[in-house]
């Protein structure tokens, strides 16, 4: 499940204290640091915007991000709304976690306390409401709505409950042989081939008469098409 969570929401605790997740930071995709893309957990990472921009954003964030999607059991990203939108398109699920229109003064604090930037409180703080709205009017994702005090952690059970009744990702197992195409693939699309094939099945469940060829040819039988539509 892909949790997307404002600044201050407590993505990397909620990564670090639960199993399988990770705090996938943005700031190694979105600007040229000078080194490979890392998920560094550091506040300085996340708040540095020194660097120029990378031109593959955020195409190259937006791979990443569907990529962890199938092998991590949550991914938490920040709410940034091309990637979001990105997701929608692709028909991925995700959290949508901000917190309530009255915490802005509690949130200035969280972000000085923890040491980020006025460059950042500027962006952060000084875009509140047009951030919230943004959220607000955000139909696709499942709200999670934090209070004063609050934290993505205290929301886990909701989460927990949410994911269970939404996931329906089945993991891919390949043998040696194909190792090497699969990673090819990867290579020249940035899109893992779990995600490849998910679309796959999206466009055949989508396309009923190619199915009814392919059942009828004797290429697919209907029970595989059962059982494809329960991957989907």
């Amino acid at each position: 499940m892909i949790i997307a969570a404002y600044a201050g929401c407590g993505k990397t605790t909620f990564a670090n204290k639960t199993w399988n997740s990770m705090d996938l930071v943005c700031v190694p995709y979105k600007y040229d640091v000078k080194s490979e893309p890392c998920s560094e957990n550091t506040e300085g990472n996340k708040a540095d915007y020194g660097y120029d921009m990378n031109p593959n954003w955020p195409r190259n964030y937006v791979s990443a991000v569907i990529t962890a999607y199938h092998r991590y059991r949550y991914v938490v990203i920040p709410t940034i709304m091309p990637v979001l939108l990105e997701l929608q398109r692709f028909r991925i699920p995700y959290i949508l976690c901000y917190p309530e229109r009255t915490l802005k003064e509690e949130y200035r604090q969280r972000f000085r306390e923890r040491g980020n930037t006025a460059e950042f409180e500027r962006i952060f703080v000084g875009g509140w409401d047009d951030y919230i709205d943004m959220f607000e009017a955000d139909e696709y994702g499942k709200h999670v709505k934090l209070s004063s005090g609050e934290f993505l952690l205290d929301h886990k059970s909701e989460i927990e409950a949410f994911a269970k009744a939404t996931e329906c990702i089945q993991p891919l197992y390949t043998d040696d042989s194909v190792e090497e195409d699969i990673q090819r693939i990867f290579e020249e699309t940035g899109v893992c081939i779990e995600e490849q094939m998910r679309q796959f099945f999206m466009y055949i469940a989508e396309h009923d008469d190619l199915v009814e060829k392919w059942i009828e040819e004797g290429m697919m039988s209907l029970e595989g098409y059962e059982m494809m539509r329960l991957m989907i």
